[in-house]
């Protein structure tokens, strides 16, 4: 039979665990995007441009 303060703190350190998981994917998930950022920075800024055109054309005609 658990009691509260056991189960609190398996919960905590399952939460605290999974935080520092979440934590290092998203920063692995941002050097993986300013990788990417510095490969495609020309086609990705292009790409950019291109669709606030397409959209701003899209407003204007409709």
């Amino acid at each position: 039979m658990f009691t509260t303060t056991d189960l609190l703190s398996q919960l905590y350190l399952i939460v605290d665990s999974s935080f520092k998981y979440f934590i290092a994917l998203i920063a692995i998930v941002r050097s993986l995007k300013s990788f990417l950022w510095s490969i495609n920075s020309r086609t990705y800024a292009l790409a950019t441009i291109r669709s606030g055109f397409m959209l701003a054309y899209r407003a204007q005609t409709v």
